[in-house]
């Protein structure tokens, strides 16, 4: 061992490591051949001439012969670079023929010495050249399949014949080949590439039908699954923050007040009765704070013998055990009026109360906080005032007739179905929610409907003196108004009246169309504007008097059904400022309208008919 060399593997090379050893024989072993290079030549019959089919083909010579008789083979040709400019291009023609699949250039250079120059065996393993990559194959040109191939390059009769009896072989067992086949080779650029999409690593060479499998639906089970774990979580969210989120009755109903406050089962009140029976006039005042609750109104049962009633019912769901001592109540049977005194702390205390009116009362008087208010039956009290705040109004009549009626909802919405008819006032506030009313009609008085941050929609409007609609941050729509004095104002909000008949109109918001049609009379005082919004009013078609329109950047058109010459009269005439008169009105009777807007179009017609 001390002649060895620094060489670590130079003891392979020794004789004391190839003889064969004292204590046992080695047995002579097959060689194994790895590679399609390591293979030797003896023994095996030279390979026959490349030559076209119909030259004759000479007998196998009998004799072996070694790899000398073939100083080429394996070797790798010179070949110029993809991008060398000076590369020969001759040969195109001759290298259309060759085949695309790896696999069978790699079975060609185990038949005979030319087979290496179809492709290079350096460009199989190189991760750098594209898998369908030719040598000498131009990158302008297409790859023809139809192109003849070269005579070098066909296969002699003794390949052909080992290429029908491999036809044969795959026609018997076609399972079996197509399983070998769609088996990649290793070491071979055959395998499968991969890529990557939005699902994942894809094999680019897999089949269609393998591919269609990863996209195809997942199924509706999954689908189903996921839409009911989102109703669940939903369900648990409204849940948890019920008592945050409240919702208006935008479908007529008014939600129940709750049984129970933070998971707290809710007792009932006993000190207070749960019924007074009342003759005339009703007057229930809530003091302090409760939770929530609802406050319904009924005509008086036929059952009572013409004697009203009140039904409450108080339950407390408090942290504090002796809360119910700083509860009381006064009640007044004579004057009909019940006052509850509640604690100012916001603990859990819910209200249930029903109404049952006398035919003799004259007066409702309700007065509450936190509490829903509605009515149910027809009432024929003369004076209705109903009044809450963080909850809602409504009122639900098929014609009511009485002496006024004063609706009032803070942070609430007011809805008033049927007809109403009074003889001094309707005054109706709100605000945060809807005013929606039917028709309204006040015979001697005024109409006055208020909101703040709110839409207010109506069909009819009528009263003898004063129909005042304001509002903000929300539109405005009413299908008729008659009235001596109409004020409509809003900000931020859409102004619409389809039929007015008044006498003073003013229409005025910001920010927002109006769209206004006046029907009578024919000496009408109005006036109308807005800001950053156009205008489009009509007037009635007999109107006599003066005309104002103004706007900027934009134009005024002014239009008119009567095709007179010399009906309207110009003082000021031009694209954003019109002044004159119609029909020369000019005295102090005659009628006056004035339209102003800015950044937007402003029209007039006098077209409008009774």
């Amino acid at each position: 061992m001390s002649g060895y060399s620094n060489n670590p593997k130079a003891y392979y090379n020794q004789a004391e490591y190839t003889s064969p050893s004292t204590q046992y024989q080695h047995q002579p072993t097959q060689p194994v051949i790895h590679k399609p290079d390591d293979a030797s030549a003896e023994g095996l019959p030279p390979p026959p001439p490349y030559s076209a089919s119909s030259a004759p083909i000479p007998a196998p010579s009998k004799q072996g012969r070694s790899s000398a008789d073939y100083p080429k083979y394996g070797s790798i040709p010179a070949q110029p670079g993809l991008l060398d400019p000076v590369r020969d291009t001759s040969s195109l023609g001759g290298q259309r023929g060759l085949t695309r699949n790896p696999s069978n250039q790699r079975t060609e250079d185990l038949a005979g010495p030319s087979s290496a120059s179809a492709v290079p065996p350096w460009t199989v393993t190189n991760p750098h050249i594209p898998r369908d990559w030719q040598p000498h194959r131009s990158t302008s040109r297409p790859l023809s399949t139809a192109s003849a191939p070269p005579l070098s390059s066909l296969p002699s009769q003794s390949q052909q014949q080992q290429q029908q009896q491999q036809q044969q072989q795959q026609q018997r067992s076609p399972s079996h080949n197509n399983t070998l086949s769609t088996r990649p080779i290793i070491g071979d650029r055959s395998r499968p590439r991969r890529s990557w999409s939005l699902r994942g690593w894809d094999d680019e060479d897999e089949p269609a039908s393998r591919l269609h499998n990863h996209n195809r639906d997942p199924g509706c089970c999954k689908k189903w699954c996921k839409y009911l774990f989102l109703a669940i979580l939903i369900w648990l969210v409204l849940l948890k923050y019920s008592d945050i989120i409240r919702f208006p009755f935008s479908d007529g109903h008014i939600p129940q007040a709750d049984l129970e406050c933070d998971h707290r089962p809710a007792k009932l009140w006993e000190d207070l009765p749960s019924k007074f029976v009342l003759q005339k006039d009703i007057r229930v005042v809530l003091k302090g704070r409760i939770s929530g609750g609802r406050v319904t109104i009924h005509p008086a049962r036929p059952e009572d013998d013409g004697q009203g009633s009140i039904q409450t019912q108080i339950r407390v769901a408090s942290k504090d055990p002796h809360i119910t001592d700083r509860m009381t109540y006064v009640l007044d049977r004579s004057e009909g009026s019940l006052t509850l005194n509640m604690p100012l702390s916001n603990d859990c205390i819910h209200l249930l109360m029903d109404i049952y009116v006398p035919p003799k009362a004259q007066s409702i008087f309700v007065r509450m906080e936190n509490v829903h208010i509605q009515s149910r039956g027809q009432i024929t009290t003369k004076s209705v005032s109903l009044a809450t705040a963080n909850a809602h109004i409504r009122f639900v009549q098929s014609n009511w007739r009485g002496h006024e009626l004063l609706l009032e909802a803070q942070n609430g919405e007011v809805r008033i179905e049927g007809d109403l008819e009074a003889d001094q006032r309707v005054q109706i506030h709100t605000s945060n929610g809807a005013l929606v009313v039917g028709d309204v009609v006040s015979h001697q008085g005024q109409v006055k409907l208020q909101n703040a941050n709110g839409q207010i929609n109506g069909r009819r409007i009528q009263a003898a003196e004063l129909v005042e609609i304001m509002t903000s941050n929300g539109p405005i729509h009413l299908d008729s108004v008659e009235t001596d004095q109409l004020t409509v104002e809003s900000s931020n909000g859409w102004i619409k009246l389809n039929e007015i008949q008044g006498d003073n109109l003013m229409l005025k918001t910001t920010n927002a169309p109006v769209n206004a049609a006046v029907i009578a009379p024919a000496n009408v005082q109005a006036d109308v504007s807005t800001s950053n919004a156009p205008i489009n009013l009509h007037m009635p078609s007999n109107f006599t008097g003066g005309f104002f329109m103004q706007t900027s950047h934009n134009k005024v058109i002014l239009q008119d059904a009567l095709a007179k010459a010399g009906h309207i009269k110009y003082q000021i005439n031009s694209d954003q400022v019109k002044q004159g008169t119609r029909l020369d009105g000019s005295t102090a009777d005659d009628g006056r309208v004035s339209v102003v807007s800015s950044n937007a179009d402003v029209m007039l017609v006098f077209d409008s008919q009774k």
